[in-house]
């Protein structure tokens, strides 16, 4: 294979350097309610810490000082459950014009969350009550079939979960059954399966950042999340950081992230040798800025970066220099 020697010296091309953001983590030891340090965080900084990896969670181990914790031992993360975000799955305005979103048929003492254990979907009870319940469940679909303002009702004898019944009820009909009155549940309770459970349409956010990405990486200690009450999430350093779910309104250190804004940097670079390298092709471009990639972390460059090449205004990233340039 042949080799091109690069020298970062005299302009023959331009490649582009672009850093991209830095994440910094700050610790903040004065106590405060969840809520109090999200604004706390959003103010000062970016907003609560997302720890949405197991590298995250060890860089801020890492840098706790213990001291300054005391005896509490952990301390608030953006990671929270919002329990009064229901909402239907259709949401098409028009539809709830005369009625709006908020009628509801819950018991007393329902929505429940069932002890903590994310109970974020609706299943109508065989009463006509309604009952939130963990989404994986398996129950027959209500969907609905919207014309303006009005809908009609229709059973799905086949057992879903709520995430199927949501698919296949778009698929075939409109969506999942909203439900805007009293008369809308009478109607749905008298064509449903007697004293069987069937999904409705209404169903709200599970664990979420407070920067509005989901939760995909989790580190729970066992048995967590387990509080109906208990919406917010700490980070235990005396337990390897495990996280456990609080009551919001606890006073708590919480840890905050700034984004360092990224910069961008135009470099020419100069190639040296006497190889006949197609310079134009895209795989040869590639391994350069794989070698240069390598060139710069071998000088010591630690910072996360993005390399690409800076095209010239006839589409070419390299050109010839002429024998006059050289001199």
């Amino acid at each position: 294979m042949e080799k091109i020697l690069l020298y970062i010296t005299v302009p023959s091309v331009m490649f582009a350097v672009s850093t991209l953001a830095n994440i910094q983590y700050h610790f903040i030891y004065e106590p405060r309610s969840w809520s109090d340090a999200q604004s706390y965080c959003r103010k000062v900084y970016t907003d609560l810490v997302t720890a949405d990896s197991a590298e995250i969670m060890t860089k801020l181990r890492d840098s706790v000082d213990w001291n300054k914790l005391g005896s509490q031992t952990n301390a608030w993360i953006g990671l929270y459950e919002d329990v009064n975000s229901w909402r239907w799955s259709l949401s098409d305005e028009a539809f709830y014009q005369d009625y709006g979103t908020l009628y509801r048929n819950w018991p007393t003492g329902q929505p429940d969350n069932n002890g903590g254990s994310g109970e974020s979907c609706l299943e109508m009870t065989g009463s006509g009550e309604w009952n939130d319940i963990g989404c994986d469940q398996l129950r027959k679909p209500i969907c609905s079939s919207v014309s303006g303002q009005t809908a009609t009702f229709t059973v799905v004898n086949s057992l879903m979960t709520w995430t199927q019944a949501q698919s296949h009820c778009r698929s075939h009909y409109t969506d999942l059954a909203s439900v805007k009155s009293s008369t809308d549940n009478d109607n749905i309770k008298a064509i449903k399966p007697a004293e069987e459970a069937v999904w409705l349409g209404l169903f709200r956010d599970q664990w979420k950042w407070s920067n509005g990405s989901l939760l995909a990486y989790t580190y729970w200690m066992s048995g967590e999340p387990n509080g109906p009450t208990e919406s917010c999430a700490a980070t235990h350093f005396d337990q390897s950081g495990v996280w456990v779910d609080w009551e919001c309104r606890e006073a708590k250190a919480f840890i905050c992230f700034h984004e360092v804004p990224s910069s961008n940097h135009v470099v020419k670079i100069k190639l040296a040798g006497s190889s006949t390298v197609n310079l134009q092709d895209a795989a040869v471009q590639e391994g350069l800025l794989n070698q240069l990639k390598e060139k710069l972390k071998m000088q010591g460059v630690t910072a996360d970066i993005r390399l690409g090449w800076k095209r010239r205004r006839d589409g070419n990233v390299f050109y010839q220099e002429k024998q006059d340039d050289q001199k």
